[in-house]
C-alpha cells in the first residue's frame, strides 16, 4: 500500500508538472503570437496608409491648384479591398481609439488610426490568413501538450516502477520474515544489491533494529527463564519447609503463637509460587498458552473464602470458561488483595454475575492517577491519616493478564467507594450453580 502511494504521487507529480509547463507554456506562446502577429499586421498596413495619406495630400493640393487629382486616398484604398477615411468620415466610436492598430471582428479584421497635421486617418481591411495562422499555432500547442503530458506520464510510471522496487521488494521481505528462533544472528539478511543509497541506508537501519530488537527479547526471555527456575526450587524448599513447621507447631501447644505466622508465611509462599508461574505464562507467545476449562464461578467462591471478603450472586451463575486458570486465578487474587490492603474498614465484596465479577472496597482513588500505569498506587490517606504502603505492580500484572485472555477490566469510583470491573468477554459458557 505504501509504495503503491508512492507511485500514485510520483505519477500525480509529474502529470501535474507537465500540465502546468505544458499550460504556461501554451500561455506564453499564444500571447507571443498574438503580438507578433499585430505587429506584423501593423508593419504590413503601415506603409499602405502613408501612401494613401500621401495620394489624399496630393489630390488636396492639385485641387487647391485647379488641376485634376488624379487619385484621392479612398480610390486607391479601395483597389486594395480596404477603405480609407478621413477627418469626418471616421465612425463616432473610433473617436476614443488611440492611435495604432487596432483588430475588430475577433481578429478577422483590422483598424489602423493615424493622426497627421491635425487630421486623423483611418484604414480599415481585413487580416488575410492571419485566423487561419492563428488557429494552426493553437492546435499545435494542444497536441505538444498532449504529446508532452503522455511522455511526462510515460516517464513517471517507469521512475516510479524503478524507484518504488526496492522499496516493494523490503518491504516484501520484512512482511515475509518469522520470528528466529535464537539469537539475532540467526536473521536472515535482508536484500540489499543494486539498491539507491537511501533504500540502502533504510535496509541497515532496520537490520540494525531488528538485531537490536530481538537481542533484547532474548535476553529478556533468558532472564525471566532463568530467573523462575532459580526461584521455583527455594520456594517449593520454603512451601514444604513451612508445612513441616506448621504440623509441628499444630502437635506442640507450647508453639501454638507461632501458628498464626507460620500460615502467613505458607501464604506469603503460596502467592510467590502463584506470581512466578503467572510471569512464566505472560512471557510465552499466545499461541503456546495451554488452555482449559475453568469455572470461574467456583474459584471466586474459594476467594471469598478470605478474611474480611463477602460475596453476592446475581442469580446464582456457573460459569465455565475456556482459559488459563493460573493467570484467572492470579487477576482475582491480586485484585482481592489490593482491595484488602487499601481497604479503610479491611473489608472487600465481591459481586459474580454472568458476564464478570467485581471487587469493591471502601475507599477512594484520586482522580489524577492512573491506578493501572506500572509503579503507580492510590496514595489517598485513610480515615485514620495513614497512607497504605504498595509497589504499585499488582494493578498493572492484572491488566497485562486480562490483555492476554481477552477480559475486560475498569476502574470506577466516588468519594466513598472503589470498584474494580472484570468482564469476560471470550467463551463463557453459562449454567447452574453447583450445590454446596
Amino acid at each position: 500500500m505504501i509504495c503503491n502511494g508512492i507511485r500514485f504521487r510520483l505519477v500525480a507529480a509529474f502529470v501535474a508538472l507537465a500540465l502546468l509547463v505544458g499550460a504556461g507554456t501554451a500561455l506564453a506562446g499564444f500571447f507571443a503570437s498574438e503580438r507578433i502577429g499585430a505587429y506584423l499586421v501593423e508593419w504590413h498596413v503601415s506603409p499602405i496608409m502613408d501612401m494613401l495619406i500621401e495620394a489624399e495630400e496630393r489630390a488636396w493640393r492639385a485641387e487647391d491648384d485647379g488641376g485634376r487629382p488624379l487619385y484621392y486616398g479612398s480610390d486607391l484604398a479601395a483597389g486594395l479591398k480596404m477603405r480609407f477615411y478621413v477627418g469626418k468620415q471616421l465612425e463616432h466610436e473610433w473617436a476614443e481609439l488611440p492611435d495604432g492598430i487596432h483588430f475588430q471582428d475577433e481578429g478577422s479584421g483590422f483598424l489602423l488610426l493615424r493622426t497627421g497635421d491635425h487630421i486623423r486617418y483611418a484604414l480599415e481591411g481585413g487580416t488575410g490568413q492571419r485566423m487561419e495562422l492563428r488557429s494552426g499555432m493553437i492546435r499545435s500547442l494542444l497536441v505538444c501538450i498532449g504529446v508532452g503530458l503522455v511522455a511526462a506520464t510515460l516517464t513517471a510510471v517507469i521512475l516510479s516502477h524503478r524507484l518504488s522496487a526496492p522499496l516493494v521488494t523490503l518491504t516484501r521481505a520484512v512482511r515475509q520474515r518469522g520470528m528466529p528462533s535464537g539469537l539475532a544472528r540467526d536473521l536472515p539478511p535482508l536484500p540489499s544489491c543494486r539498491n539507491p543509497y537511501e533504500v540502502r541506508v533504510l535496509t541497515e537501519a532496520i537490520a540494525a533494529h531488528e538485531r537490536a530488537l530481538y537481542a533484547y527479547a532474548f535476553r529478556e526471555s533468558c532472564f525471566t527463564g532463568d530467573v523462575s527456575h532459580e526461584l521455583r526450587t527455594p520456594l517449593t524448599v520454603l512451601q514444604g519447609g513451612l508445612e513441616i513447621l506448621e504440623l509441628h507447631a499444630a502437635r506442640r501447644a507450647e508453639d501454638a503463637s507461632l501458628r498464626p505466622l507460620v500460615e502467613r508465611m505458607s501464604r506469603t509462599v503460596a502467592d510467590m509460587s502463584a506470581t512466578v508461574r503467572a510471569l512464566l505464562l505472560l512471557a510465552r507467545d499466545p499461541e503456546h498458552m495451554e488452555l482449559e476449562s475453568v469455572d470461574m464461578a467456583a474459584m471466586l467462591r474459594e476467594a471469598a473464602g478470605r478474611r474480611g471478603v463477602s460475596l453476592s450472586c446475581d442469580g446464582a451463575p456457573s460459569i465455565v470458561l475456556h482459559t488459563q486458570r493460573e493467570l484467572a486465578a492470579t487477576v482475582v487474587r491480586n485484585l482481592l488483595e489490593n482491595a484488602l490492603h487499601y481497604s479503610e474498614d479491611g473489608r472487600a465484596e465481591m459481586r459474580m454475575h454472568a458476564e464478570g465479577f467485581e471487587v469493591s472496597n471502601r475507599g477512594r482513588i484520586p482522580a489524577d492517577v492512573d491506578i493501572f500505569e506500572r509503579g503507580v498506587r492510590a496514595a489517598a490517606p485513610r480515615s485514620n491519616g495513614v497512607t497504605p504502603a504498595g509497589s504499585g505492580l499488582g494493578l498493572s500484572l492484572v491488566l497485562r493478564i486480562c490483555r492476554r485472555l481477552g477480559w475486560g477490566i475498569s476502574c470506577r469510583g466516588d468519594e466513598a467507594t472503589t470498584t474494580f470491573s472484570v468482564t469476560f468477554k471470550g467463551g463463557g459458557e453459562q449454567g447452574e450453580a453447583p450445590e454446596e
